[in-house]
This record gives structure tokens, C-alpha cells and sequence, in this order.
């Protein structure tokens, strides 16, 4: 096999590998006992407002910025913006 078949072996191999992906619609700090507080319908205040959008991470590094959105009846992500230079979370 020469090297560009080799190449191509690989990157096909490697384009069928899984990844995590994962979108940040935003965080907080809250005390173990606020937490143990928590019931059924209980809302959780973000450090970020709705149109400030979510974060996308690809095993954990940033990749894309986009905002939340109804897919049938699944949530999903409409992607704005492609981050160029990954930044680990």
C-alpha cells in the first residue's frame, strides 16, 4: 500500500470515530443544601440571558457558539459561529 493510500485509510478510520459533544447554555455556583432544595419545577437561574446564546463543545474544547432551537420535538442548536482556535473548558 503506498503512503496516500495509507492516508486516506487513516482518515477515513479517524472521520468514523466518536466524539462528545456537548452545549453550554450556562452555569452557576450553588451550595450543596440550595441543591438539595431542588424540586420538580424549580427554576435555575444562569449566569447568561437568553439571547446571549450557547457554547459548543467538542471533547471539551469550543468549537462552535450558536443558539438554542425546537427541532421537531427534539432541542437543538442553530450554529452562528465557528470558533477557530479551540479554547479548553
Amino acid at each position: 500500500m503506498t503512503t496516500h493510500n495509507t492516508d486516506i485509510a487513516e482518515l477515513s478510520a479517524a472521520l468514523k470515530a466518536n466524539v462528545c459533544v456537548k452545549a453550554l447554555a450556562g452555569k452557576l455556583k450553588m451550595s450543596l443544601k440550595d441543591f438539595s432544595h431542588l424540586k420538580e419545577e424549580s427554576i435555575v437561574e444562569l449566569d447568561r440571558k437568553v439571547d446571549d446564546g450557547v457554547e459548543l463543545y467538542v471533547n471539551d474544547v469550543l468549537t462552535a457558539k450558536g443558539r438554542l432551537m425546537i427541532a421537531g420535538n427534539e432541542l437543538g442548536v442553530l450554529i452562528t459561529e465557528i470558533v477557530n482556535n479551540g479554547v479548553r473548558k
